[in-house]
């Protein structure tokens, strides 16, 4: 079933001086279908953010659909948009951004909705691992676990989308696998991911990876499930060597 379909998405900077318009977006298109495990991936500039921030509601586009469930999103105020951000997207960025004076388990219980018991964010870090860590405070931990526990604070509220952007940029390789574990975990489960990376080993935890130009897709791969995750890599690869990656 689609969940996400965007239509014509536009996108332009300096939009007020009508002599100097650009297109960071011009008629971009996706669709996307519950349970996908989507990559953007592009070089620095190719407008991967954008698009993520643009889908996702945190920018405003300036024209195009963005039709969720049915209904087009890119026409709801900011206060349909924040409801629609609490309750069935949510985000994973680079930086962790935790309150310092919070611990850990504090921070994921304020993001999570007044329906979802304490007891599943405890489930929650149990099931990554961080159980002993939960009483802990952001700057008493690794960022490896500061990166995990984001994830936690992300699906706290159990979305139906989770948009991430860049999530083992900072980290390292074992660091960046416990995290993308979880997030493959976490699409098992049945939350659709739209993930922006310019790591091919991230890639290869998706299913449909997407190579983006000058704000428009330039090349795509559909990967069948349970494919090995070699043969995605070295897809991948060929894939970005086409485009002079």
């Amino acid at each position: 079933m689609k969940i996400l379909d965007i239509k014509n998405l536009n996108k332009i900077y300096d939009s007020n001086n009508l002599s100097k318009q650009n297109y960071v977006l011009k008629g971009f298109e996706l669709e996307v279908f519950e349970n996908d495990f989507i990559v953007i991936m592009g070089e620095s500039g190719a407008g991967k953010t954008t698009i993520l921030n643009s889908i996702s509601g945190i920018d405003k586009i300036d024209n195009g659909e963005i039709i969720y469930n049915g209904i087009d999103i890119a026409k709801y105020n900011e206060n349909e948009m924040s409801n629609l951000r609490k309750n069935d997207f949510s985000f994973v960025f680079q930086t962790p951004n935790l309150i310092e004076n919070m611990t850990l388990f504090e921070n994921c219980i304020i993001a999570k909705n007044n329906n979802i018991e304490n007891k599943y964010i405890d489930e929650l870090f149990e099931r990554f691992g961080l159980e002993k860590e939960k009483t802990k405070y952001p700057n008493e931990v690794s960022g490896g676990e500061l990166a995990r526990v984001s994830v936690i604070r992300a699906i706290s509220k159990k979305p139906k989308v989770l948009f991430v952007d860049e999530p083992t940029g900072n980290l390292n390789k074992k660091q960046s696998e416990n995290v993308l574990d979880m997030l493959k975990q976490i699409n098992l489960d049945g939350t659709t991911i739209v993930m922006v990376t310019h790591d091919i080993n991230a890639a290869t935890y998706g299913n449909r990876i997407i190579y983006v130009e000058d704000g428009n897709i330039k090349d795509t791969i559909d990967f069948e499930l349970n494919i090995d995750r070699d043969l995605k890599y070295n897809k991948i690869s060929e894939m970005l060597n086409r485009h002079r990656w």
